[in-house]
């Protein structure tokens, strides 16, 4: 998602598929797209939203392991403001799927450090 100048909120779904190593970068080079995307319709604000697992087990992947838990994943910039990553638990009840509280885990002017490839997206020098 993204915010311009006027306030005109734009929603950008990237529906990503597949689990082969060809269809795993595919995914990756369209995500790498969007730093342009963001330029292109002049965004002040930016915020990434996906689901993913969360491991607290230094040793695997979230995928193997068994313990995993869900998360909605939200990263959001702004460039008077800075960067704040949140989650969101997911809790599964049979095919009922139901949010928990947001959970802030890098606040802006932590010092903390986020990484990752929907990390930096806002064109330098954007205007407020």
């Amino acid at each position: 998602m993204a915010v311009d100048a006027n306030n005109r909120l734009m929603i950008f779904p990237q529906p990503f598929s597949g689990d082969t190593t060809a269809q795993l970068w595919h995914n990756k080079r369209r995500i790498l797209e969007n730093e342009s995307l963001v330029a292109r319709v002049g965004a002040v604000r930016c915020c990434h939203v996906s689901e993913a697992w969360l491991s607290d087990t230094g040793a695997r992947t979230p995928s193997e392991d068994p313990n995993r838990r869900e998360i909605v994943m939200l990263i959001a910039e702004d460039r008077s403001e800075g960067t704040i990553q949140a989650l969101m638990p997911v809790t599964r009840d049979g095919e009922l799927a139901t949010l928990g509280a947001l959970e802030i885990a890098v606040e802006p002017g932590s010092g903390a450090t986020i990484e990752g490839l929907m990390i930096g997206l806002l064109p330098r020098g954007t205007p407020q």
